[in-house]
């Protein structure tokens, strides 16, 4: 099975901005609009029901929009090309340049993953999918690609090229964050 990632710049930084700073912005919004619900809106029973339910929904609402407005969050000026990666190579697309990296030609990798773009894992924050592969071949120097897994099909996949590269005895260091 062959899957298209898009190749994001080498340049873009990694590194995920902490999770309280990503619910500050959605709180003050929430915040603010239930108090001014409560302000104008009669008191009755119904009322910290009504509260709550717009509040989870507020919430979630805002915090969906907010976090594709982080440094984080890779965007289309930051494509550079794509990368099609199967079970037996990676080929790396990039400005007209074709680089195919063989499974039998890696010596070892490093892959730092961040799941999948705007999922969450578990009961986590949601993640910007950007994956960062170090690849040691056998001949050259290492190669650095930045992908981004945007859905399920991706995230299989890179799991199952994962999966053949361990049963062929290659040294990979694994990171999830």
């Amino acid at each position: 099975m062959q899957t298209k990632y898009k190749l994001v710049d080498s340049s873009f930084p990694g590194k995920e901005v902490s999770e309280w700073y990503i619910f500050l912005f959605p709180s003050i919004i929430v915040l603010v609009t239930l108090s001014l619900i409560n302000f104008y809106s009669p008191p009755n029973w119904k009322t910290p029901l009504v509260f709550l339910v717009l509040g989870f929904v507020l919430f979630d609402a805002s915090y969906c929009f907010t976090r594709t407005l982080y440094s984080d969050w890779v965007s289309k000026k930051h494509i550079v090309g794509f990368v099609l990666m199967s079970e037996t190579s990676i080929e790396v697309h990039q400005n007209d340049r074709e680089l195919i990296i063989d499974n039998p030609s890696i010596r070892g990798m490093n892959l730092n993953s961040n799941y999948i773009r705007g999922k969450k894992y578990k009961r986590g924050m949601r993640h910007n999918g950007l994956c960062t592969l170090v690849i040691n071949p056998l001949e050259t120097d290492e190669k650095v690609l930045k992908i981004l897994i945007e859905n399920d099909t991706q995230y299989e996949v890179l799991k199952s090229f994962l999966k053949i590269l361990y049963k062929e005895k290659i040294n990979i260091k694994e990171t999830i964050f």
